[in-house]
């Protein structure tokens, strides 16, 4: 079946069938004795496997879901499942460490794409007279900044470019007329 939360009942029951019926055979008591022996280690061996193949298959449904949770950026979902992972004995100390630096990384180089690509767009609203673009921006220099993307010498550039800009914005607005 699919769900392995069923595994181990189903086959308990299964055992519990095949006991009853060997219970019920004719056999000498020294058949009887070794036939018990025999069933008690295949059923002994038997649960073990039940169990460790329920084990494998629920930490592969619980890495399914943290792929998929990175795929979709459901950052916080992705750190839920890798501490359910460690704290059912999925993944070690250092595989939980690891995984969350991971996403840590991946999670800042989301952010820093994103912060890239509005670039040219604010640059554009900008230089068409959008003062507003021209503090978004600012914003946008300030946030990759604070996430390592720019350094401070980078950033205060970048915000005398957009002063500038800025600068020229105004001028353009009041010299067309467009400054309300």
């Amino acid at each position: 079946g699919q769900d392995e939360t069923q595994w181990l009942p189903k086959w308990k029951e299964l055992e519990s069938k095949l006991q009853g019926e060997i219970g019920a055979m004719p056999l000498t008591p020294n058949a009887r004795a070794q036939l018990t022996n025999r069933f008690s280690e295949w059923s002994t061996n038997g649960t073990i496997n039940v169990q460790a193949g329920a084990f494998k298959q629920t930490g592969k449904r619980m890495d399914d879901a943290y792929k998929t949770a990175v795929l979709q950026k459901d950052y916080s979902s992705a750190r839920q499942n890798l501490q359910d992972q460690h704290s059912n004995g999925f993944k070690t100390k250092e595989e939980l460490d690891l995984g969350n630096a991971g996403l840590d990384l991946q999670q800042k180089s989301d952010a820093v794409s994103e912060l890239r690509s509005m670039v040219p767009d604010l640059v554009a609203r900008g230089s068409q007279g959008d003062l507003n673009a021209w503090a978004e921006l600012k914003i946008n220099y300030d946030n990759q900044r604070d996430l390592g993307e720019i350094s401070d010498k980078e950033h205060a550039f970048k915000m005398r470019e957009v002063d500038e800009g800025e600068f020229r914005s105004v001028v353009y607005t009041r010299i067309n007329g467009t400054d309300g």
